[in-house]
């Protein structure tokens, strides 16, 4: 699920009119009138991804699927935006690996990882 996610959003970021989230420039935009009629949209568009990425999380086992589905969010948005400002959609597969090393330290239902090959990952810890 969550490599298909990250591919289909690549997908659509490789496209020639890259613009990121209408729903997100806006409510960038309008950052500083909270109560503007236009950032409600935007609000109900991410919850509600949010909210559909909590269902497929919570019907794996995962122990806290309500922040699992924020982190992915954060990264969707981190991945997208990054994209837009640098014009490089690696940030988006960046993104996903990220989602998917922090998904392979949970213990998990394995349906969240078919058809996703968990990268090998090194860890290197500087020294003081």
């Amino acid at each position: 699920m969550v490599d298909h996610l990250f591919r289909e959003i690549k997908k659509w970021a490789d496209g020639r009119h890259l613009l990121c989230s209408g729903c997100s420039r806006i409510a960038a935009e309008l950052a500083d009138m909270p109560g503007h009629p236009a950032r409600h949209p935007a609000h109900s568009h991410k919850m509600n991804i949010e909210n559909w990425l909590l269902d497929r999380f919570a019907s794996t086992g995962l122990d806290n699927p309500s922040a699992v589905a924020q982190q992915v969010m954060i990264l969707i948005e981190g991945g997208m935006n990054l994209s837009l400002i640098h014009g490089d959609t690696s940030y988006i597969e960046t993104a996903r690996n990220a989602v998917i090393c922090s998904l392979s330290k949970v213990e998990v239902n394995e349906k969240l990882f078919i058809g996703i090959r968990i990268p090998d990952v090194r860890y290197v810890t500087a020294s003081r």
